[in-house]
């Protein structure tokens, strides 16, 4: 639904000739009508802000007939659509929250309606809705959770997730298509937000809390912005109880390496140099470089950024924070790095066996990730800010 651009132009045109929202309010052409004043204040803002995921949301949800699901039933959904006479609607829009409807299929027989996910941007159709449940019921029966620890659960939600190749929508790069999860399915984009509400709605299916941290780049020179997980890990087994970030996006599915130099030297990564021999193709879910990040060494990791939002998921209810407080000053036990490696090829044997993979090939896949996540972390601590 690639609408963004002509909503753009056509509220610029309709904006264009008023100096504030009060002025076009009482100025404006005949037949525009809002339901509040507030209506009209974001919308101007979001115009001249080239919000686009305010006007999409916006642009469709007007003239439309909203029904909040709560806890009603596929049934209730449908007689409720029915009393309000859908014909006198453009659109029917669902408010789903993200678990299962039985016979929510039959809603496909009104054309127009769309579903929109609790706590998530964008809009899906019942049958993507449906895809993506079906994805995480089948994650469930798959991988019974049962007798994993807090920190194993977690491990193989973030091995599903960072699966997914990073691809955004290349005809429209506004487009929510790449980070509502329902959308991930049936277009094969996923970016930042995607990856993120992927892995906390994983989380939470397996009876985790957790929140997404909105960031963007402290550098006028470097526009950059960015979600990612945030998690109040308790875990008894590793005796791990601390507020850890982690980043699937970072650590994505991509092609990774074990080369030689002309001299020698042996290194892991994703490029390849014309002058390095390929040892060997690693798998391509190895990387671990942004997982289990204590909630304190924030600022060692990520430098250069600065904290928008912490919104818990699927609320949306922000969480109490302010420019003036550090994440990595919160209340929080964290384990030092040199902890974090002596457990995590623990965890992650652990974990191999419960996706399957063959016995003789876990100690190489273990050897090879911490060789990675040591390399890159202790260049991070080397040339980390000292506070």
């Amino acid at each position: 639904m690639k609408l963004n651009d002509e909503i753009l132009e056509e509220l610029r045109k309709l904006f264009s000739h008023y100096p504030d929202y009060k002025t076009f309010v009482e100025k404006r052409p005949p037949g525009i009508n809002f339901d509040s004043i507030e209506d009209v204040e974001e919308l101007f803002d979001a115009a001249k802000d080239d919000d686009f995921w305010y006007l999409t949301s916006y642009y469709i949800s007007s003239d439309s007939l909203i029904i909040k699901a709560n806890d009603k039933t596929t049934n209730d959904i449908e007689k409720e659509i029915e009393d309000n006479e859908p014909s006198n609607y453009k659109r029917i829009i669902v408010e789903l929250d993200n678990k299962n409807y039985p016979g929510l299929e039959n809603l496909n027989k009104y054309d127009s309606i769309l579903v929109r996910i609790k706590g998530m941007p964008g809009f899906c159709s019942v049958d993507e809705f449906l895809d993506m449940r079906e994805f995480f019921n089948t994650f469930l029966e798959t991988y019974p959770t049962e007798g994993m620890s807090e920190l194993e659960k977690i491990t193989l939600a973030y091995d599903h997730v960072k699966f997914f190749e990073y691809q955004w929508d290349e005809e429209d790069s506004h487009s929510l298509s790449s980070r509502n999860i329902a959308k991930v399915f049936s277009t094969s984009n996923i970016v930042c937000a995607g990856y993120t509400y992927m892995f906390c709605e994983l989380l939470r299916e397996m009876g985790i809390e957790s929140a997404i941290m909105s960031v963007q780049e402290d550098d006028e020179d470097n526009e950059f912005n960015h979600v990612r997980p945030l998690v109040q890990v308790n875990d008894k087994k590793y005796n791990i109880n601390g507020l850890y970030i982690f980043d699937p996006t970072w650590d994505s599915s991509q092609d990774m390496y074990l080369t030689e130099t002309k001299d020698g030297k042996k290194y892991y990564g994703s490029r390849l140099d014309d002058d390095v021999k390929v040892i060997k193709e690693l798998p391509r879910t190895v990387s671990y470089n942004f997982f289990l990040v204590p909630a304190r060494e924030y600022k060692k990791y990520f430098p250069n950024e600065i904290i928008d939002t912490l919104e818990k998921y699927p609320t949306d209810e922000e969480v109490e924070y302010s420019e003036d407080i550090n994440i990595d000053s919160l209340d929080t036990d964290n384990l030092k790095f040199s902890e974090i490696i002596n457990i995590l090829p623990e965890v992650l044997r652990t974990v191999k066996r419960i996706e399957g993979m063959p016995e003789e090939q876990i100690d190489e896949y273990i050897d090879d990730a911490m060789n990675i996540i040591i390399k890159y972390r202790f260049e991070i601590i080397r040339s980390a800010p000292k506070f």
